[in-house]
């Protein structure tokens, strides 16, 4: 996956390191966006662990588009290098008023190779509005490893983000932060 998109500066490399996370607001555009919520409904075929983008993803493809994306492109460029491997896939949705939030967890522990490292993407084709339950992650959290879901009971913790965000929005994460999706108080899935 050769880009010649815009890299990371080594100031949002840097950001990126010490708190987990790096945040592109609205750079997906509106066509995917629109078609986003059909290709989701249909489902991702399943990807598997270590295969490249371009064997997991064919040319064209809804996600091979999306990671294509200039600032996409870029950023996994920036982080992970030119030809990145599929570690997997996940498809999270909140429904409305569905009265549950999901736990504080880490997915570090999934992969017990010591020297992994995964971004997970997290994508939102439509905005997300407070009382739609965006994802929470704490800042910095990465840098203490856990076991995945040892931080369930863990509440309200100091630097703790809430998720909210326009249209299009990608948020790339170290795959060892804390982050659950919050309870979808709205009349609209999310």
């Amino acid at each position: 996956m050769t880009t010649t998109a815009p890299l990371l500066s080594s100031v949002e490399v840097a950001r990126f390191v010490a708190t987990g996370f790096h945040r592109m607001d609205a750079v997906i555009p509106d066509d995917l966006n629109e078609e986003a919520i059909g290709v989701f409904d249909a489902g991702i075929p399943v990807a598997y662990y270590g295969q490249p983008v371009p064997k997991v993803y064919e040319e064209g493809s809804f996600v091979r588009r999306l990671i294509e994306t200039p600032a996409v492109a870029g950023a996994l460029h920036s982080l992970i290098g030119p030809d990145p491997t599929v570690d997997h896939h996940a498809l999270h949705v909140r429904e409305p008023r569905e009265g549950a939030a999901q736990a504080l967890h880490a997915d570090a522990i999934i992969d017990t190779r010591p020297d992994a490292f995964d971004v997970q993407l997290m994508y939102y084709p439509h905005e997300v509005t407070g009382t739609m339950g965006g994802t929470l992650s704490v800042p910095g959290s990465h840098l203490r490893r856990t076991n995945e879901s040892d931080t369930g009971r863990y509440q309200n913790l100091r630097g703790q983000s809430r998720l909210t965000c326009p249209a299009g929005t990608v948020v790339l994460l170290h795959h060892g932060i804390w982050h659950g999706g919050r309870r979808n108080d709205s009349d609209t899935r999310r």
